[in-house]
């Protein structure tokens, strides 16, 4: 009798403990990803950091880590922390496209279309994958490349306001005005706000970098072309999609002053921005 009340006893401990660690487990991964998603990265580190001392074989601990590690900008450490993660998972198509993006920042384009292909390759409707490699291509010059990649985003979420915003962003860098307003306004008939934070919150640093090198190379065009429109026009829609109100509107303004092609799609396009402003503002 005395050992079955101290089997039940062992038991009963054990069971607890067993409770305890898995509870602790999630509490720790719990609190590194609300570090994370509060731009706190180092201290979603130390979480990551202890996670995977307990859950090795996660490929989580390693994937958050390494969005931690690309954030600081420390892309060395994030690409370990991806390739980690997919030896861990290898047909994660989330993980192939972190590491995409972050080869992406790294400008090491081969081997981010390498890891976007694989995105698709194990999800063929991967809208990430599409429009990962879509930038890739862009930044490669390969216009065309971009634009059927997108298209093939468009058949996985044909509604999708981000994939008509890349397209825009091709045909701006192709000098192809006529079908930056027709993407713009397909973009906000779909989503009228565009809201910037209306995207999976684990890429949030990832469009801000995007959108940080895009204003670079609008900044340039007005440099060099201060009296055109187009370019206070593409800087304005930039500013607004990164709810930056106010720059918007001046840059919005100020092309309609320099424009005098009173194009309807233009005014239409301006005219929509500017009552979304008003609407968020």
């Amino acid at each position: 009798m005395k050992t079955k009340i101290l089997l039940s006893v062992a038991i009963f401990f054990i069971s607890l403990n067993i409770t305890y660690s898995q509870s602790t487990r999630e509490q720790i991964l719990s609190k590194g990803m609300e570090a994370f998603y509060g731009a706190r990265f180092q201290d979603g580190i130390k979480y990551f950091d202890e996670y995977i001392v307990i859950a090795p074989t996660d490929y989580k601990g390693y994937n958050y880590r390494g969005l931690c590690y690309m954030s600081l900008k420390d892309y060395q450490r994030a690409l370990e922390d991806f390739t980690k993660a997919i030896s861990i998972a290898p047909n994660n198509n989330e993980v192939y496209n972190n590491r995409g993006n972050t080869y992406l920042l790294n400008e090491n384009i081969s081997s981010a279309i390498t890891d976007f292909t694989e995105a698709i390759t194990f999800n063929p409707n991967d809208l990430e994958g599409y429009i990962g490699r879509s930038r890739a291509y862009t930044a490669q010059g390969k216009y065309p490349n971009a634009i059927s990649d997108l298209n093939l985003a468009s058949g996985v979420d044909s509604k999708n306001a981000r994939v008509y915003i890349n397209k825009a962003w091709v045909h701006i860098l192709n000098n192809d005005t006529a079908k930056v307003f027709e993407n713009l306004n397909i973009a906000l008939n779909y989503d009228s706000n565009i809201v910037f934070t209306n995207f999976k919150r684990d890429q949030i640093y990832v469009k801000v970098e995007n959108y940080k090198q895009a204003l670079q190379v609008v900044d340039d065009e007005i440099s060099r072309n201060p009296d055109g429109y187009f370019g206070y026009f593409t800087r304005g829609v930039i500013n607004y999609l990164i709810n930056n109100y106010s720059n918007a509107t001046e840059d919005l303004k100020k092309s309609l002053k320099l424009n005098d092609k009173n194009d309807p799609e233009y005014l239409d396009l301006v005219d929509k921005l500017l009552r979304s402003i008003k609407r968020n503002g």
